[in-house]
C-alpha cells in the first residue's frame, strides 16, 4: 500500500506515498461485514444493512419501516466512519513518516546488521553475560522488549556493573531509572540522582540500562562510539521500534544497534523469511523490519476493526 520513494539520487529524506486508493472500498467492506456478522441481525435484513452502510448515497427512507430509530442511528454512525473519505485520511495522517523514514533509512547500515536470539526460558543473567561477552562493547541497553523480567531495573543495572570486571573501568557508573527518576550506580554499589552525579558530567564513563518506555522517551547525548542493544518483543509495532532507535541520535555518524530477540520472536522471523524470495537462515536488519510491519500492520487492523465496532 505504501511504499518508499526517493524523489531523487541527491535527496536524504525518503517520502512514503500512496501507490492505490483501491484498498480503503475493500478495507470498509470488510470491516461493515465484520461489524453485521458480530449483532444478532436477521439474515434476511443483512443484506440490507451492508448496503446502506458501504453505499454513502444509500436514503435513510429504506430503513424506516425495518429498523427502530436507534438502530438506523448507528448504521449512519458506522457509515460516516467507514467512509472511503475517513479512512484515507486516517491513514494518510498516520503514515505521514517522513521523520521516521529517516530513522529506518539510517538503521539499513551495514554497522547495524548484528543479530542475536536467546534460548528459551533465558534468564535475565544469562542475557547480560551474553551482552558483556558480545565482540564488540555494548554500552546501552534499550530494553523495549522487555526481556529482562526476573529484577528490577536496580537489579539489572548492578547486575550488569558486577558483570564488567575490568579494572580500567573502576570509574564506571550505570544509569538507570528508578520510577521516573533518573539514578547512577558507582561501582562501591552508591546511588546518586543522576543530574548531581559526576556521571552526567561524563557519559563516556557511563552504561545505561532503559527499560520500556524509557527507552523511547529520553534523550541522552550518548558519546561518539556507543553500541546499543534492542531488545524485540512480540508484537512490537514500527513506532515503537522507531522511537527506541531514536535514542541514538547519531546513527547515520559513529552510534550503531544490535538486535536481540527471545526465542519466540525469532521463530516469527523466521517464519516470515521462508515466505520472501531470500530464504537463507540469515537473519538480517531488512527480515526484522519485514516482521515489525507486519506487526504494524496486525495492529492497525485490530484497531480499525474495534473502532467500527
Amino acid at each position: 500500500m505504501f511504499v518508499m520513494n526517493r524523489l531523487n539520487q541527491k535527496v536524504q529524506n525518503p517520502q512514503f506515498r500512496l501507490q492505490s486508493h483501491e484498498p480503503f472500498p475493500l478495507l470498509c467492506q470488510q470491516i461493515a461485514n465484520n461489524r453485521i456478522n458480530s449483532r444478532n441481525y436477521r439474515y434476511i435484513d443483512k443484506p440490507i444493512i451492508f448496503s446502506f452502510i458501504s453505499e454513502p448515497q444509500s436514503p435513510v427512507e429504506h430503513l424506516l419501516d425495518k429498523f427502530p430509530p436507534i438502530g438506523i442511528q448507528l448504521f449512519l454512525i458506522v457509515r460516516g466512519s467507514l467512509s472511503t473519505e475517513v479512512l484515507l485520511v486516517a491513514f494518510k495522517k498516520r503514515y505521514r513518516v517522513n521523520y521516521d523514514a529517516i530513522v529506518v533509512n539510517n538503521l539499513l547500515k551495514n554497522e547495524n546488521e548484528n543479530y542475536q536470539f536467546l534460548l528459551i526460558n533465558v534468564t535475565s543473567e544469562n542475557i547480560l553475560k551474553q551482552i558483556v561477552d558480545y565482540k564488540e562493547t555494548i554500552h546501552v541497553i534499550l530494553d523495549v522488549g522487555a526481556l529482562f523480567i526476573d529484577g528490577t531495573n536496580r537489579d539489572i543495572a548492578i547486575q550488569w556493573l558486577n558483570l564488567l570486571s575490568d579494572k580500567n573501568t573502576i570509574d564506571l557508573y550505570v544509569v538507570y531509572f528508578d520510577s521516573d527518576s533518573i539514578v547512577v550506580c558507582d561501582r562501591q554499589l552508591y546511588h546518586y540522582p543522576f543530574v548531581t552525579s559526576p556521571a552526567s558530567e561524563r557519559l563516556d564513563r557511563c552504561i545505561f540500562y532503559l527499560y520500556k518506555i524509557h527507552a523511547r522517551r529520553t534523550d541522552f547525548k550518548f558519546s561518539m562510539g556507543f553500541k546499543a542493544a534492542v531488545t524485540l518483543e512480540n508484537g512490537l509495532t514500527k513506532d515503537r521500534f522507531i522511537q527506541a532507535g531514536m535514542r541514538m541520535r547519531k546513527l547515520r555518524n559513529s552510534h550503531s544497534l544490535t538486535f536481540w530477540s527471545s526465542y519466540e520472536v525469532h521463530e516469527q522471523i523466521k517464519t516470515l523469511k521462508t515466505k520472501s524470495p531470500n530464504k537463507n537462515d540469515f537473519i538480517k536488519l531488512i527480515d526484522i523490519l519485514r516482521w515489525v510491519y507486519k506487526n504494524t500492520q496486525q495492529s492497525t487492523w485490530e484497531g480499525l476493526h474495534h473502532w467500527a465496532i
